[in-house]
């Protein structure tokens, strides 16, 4: 069972997938300090000229585009679900946007989305199981 498993994995492309993610993700962490830093710069008085703002976009730009891939929207919906109580993600009145039913029904999507076809694989094992003509000897 295990190598079925494996090549369904394989089949999804998960692994190669989230390693191109995860090296985006790291990437655009370096950006976002380099950034901070430089709006920290324009803060003391030294400001940005067209040219460098220019330049900070394509390079921004760049990184997106050197990733082929894309979270899903679950993966938006789970980080928030996930930071539900951040002020960032608070109504005007300061309330969690998403209420805690909200977030659990979410992170459990998030879950069954990451292994649907599990499931299903195993439904159909089960399926061939019930349907085998079982000799008794």
């Amino acid at each position: 069972y295990h190598k079925i498993i494996s090549l369904i994995e394989w089949g999804a492309g998960n692994a190669v997938k989230a390693d191109s993610l995860h090296l985006s993700g790291e990437e655009l962490n370096s950006f976002q300090r380099k950034l901070g830093q430089r709006l920290s710069e324009a803060a003391d008085g030294n400001p940005s000229g067209a040219a460098e703002v220019t330049a900070l976009r394509e390079e921004y730009e760049e990184i997106k585009h050197r990733c082929p891939y894309n979270h899903e929207p679950v993966d938006d919906l789970l980080f928030l679900a996930e930071h539900r109580l951040g002020p960032e993600f608070a109504d005007q009145s300061g309330n969690p946007t998403i209420s805690r039913l909200g977030g659990g029904w979410i992170k459990l999507r998030s879950l069954l989305s990451a292994i649907w076809y599990f499931g299903l694989f195993w439904i159909v094992i089960l399926f061939l199981l019930w349907f085998t003509p079982w000799k008794l000897v």
